[in-house]
């Protein structure tokens, strides 16, 4: 029964915080909003191996917390999790992806988001190796 409250809990978390960042965006047209989702990508090992210099730290499907502009948007995702769409207004936002639970910053990026945009933001490791979050519209 534990697991089911938290689990309510975290819902209703997630709701609240999503209800806080559209409800700006639901009273503006359309061409004022964004659609965005969120994809985690980041295998556990290998950012345990360049993050911690130990793949086994952070364990193959490493929880991480997102922040948006400093406020807790969501946490305890885990990789290959997909959260959204959420509507979003077309701003510019800083995404934070930290180590669930930790101050451990794996991304720290700024995403701009322009209305009628479809995005999904998708954690995962650049071409240099860093962790980034890549930006997709379609």
């Amino acid at each position: 029964e534990g697991i089911h409250m938290r689990r309510l809990a975290k819902i209703l978390t997630l709701a609240a915080l999503m209800t806080a960042l559209i409800a700006p965006a639901a009273l503006a047209d359309s061409d004022e909003v964004a659609m965005v989702s969120v994809q985690h990508g980041i295998n556990g090992n290998a950012a345990g191996a360049k993050l911690l210099g130990d793949p086994m730290a952070l364990g193959k499907d490493a929880a991480v917390d997102i922040y948006v502009n400093d406020g807790l948007f969501y946490e305890d995702f885990t990789f290959r999790q997909q959260i959204g769409p959420v509507e979003l207004a077309a701003d510019e936002y800083n995404i934070k992806v930290k180590v669930a639970g930790t101050d451990i910053t794996i991304i720290d990026q700024d995403v701009t988001v322009s209305g009628g945009d479809n995005v999904k933001l998708v954690a995962s490791f650049g071409k240099g190796g860093a962790p980034e979050l890549k930006v997709k519209k379609g």
